[in-house]
């Protein structure tokens, strides 16, 4: 498993991080995004204006975790907390997204598909890197830590 996140750690840090911190577009263009992205209809929209300003709260935060992990590509010091906040943060929406869908049955719900395969992904890159750390000799230097 060592060499496996010696070659992908900076890859993963790149494409995560891009791919997260184009949330941005959520707060510069609601509209647009929930409706074009995300599939909401004008009847689902019905009060946007109560909760737009969450979503676009939303769409701040999360580009805020793609950013630390693009900063971390260069900084090994804050690539373990970066990585664990990104790791819980998409497993939770993996786990509402799972939950939404096939236990309440809300088919609207599907328009967040993307952000959930990739979430998704990231869960997985991440409890892996878990058992890494865990599996690993403890005499070398984990590989978050290399520069």
């Amino acid at each position: 498993m060592e060499r496996f996140f010696e070659v992908t750690l900076k890859p993963y840090l790149l494409i995560t991080g891009l791919a997260t911190s184009s949330v941005i577009l959520v707060f510069f263009l609601p509209g647009f995004t929930i409706t074009r992205q995300y599939g909401y209809t004008d009847e689902m929209l019905v009060g946007f204006e109560y909760w737009k300003s969450l979503y676009q709260h939303w769409g701040i935060m999360v580009a805020g975790v793609g950013l630390q992990l693009l900063y971390a590509i260069r900084r090994p010091a804050v690539r373990g907390m970066a990585m664990t906040f990104s790791g819980v943060e998409k497993g939770i929406f993996a786990f509402m997204f799972l939950y939404q869908v096939f236990v309440l049955g809300n088919d609207w719900f599907i328009g967040w598909l993307i952000i959930f395969l990739h979430d998704f992904t990231v869960t997985l890159y991440s409890v892996a890197y878990v058992i890494y750390l865990r599996r690993r000799d403890p005499s070398t230097v984990p590989v978050h830590l290399r520069p």
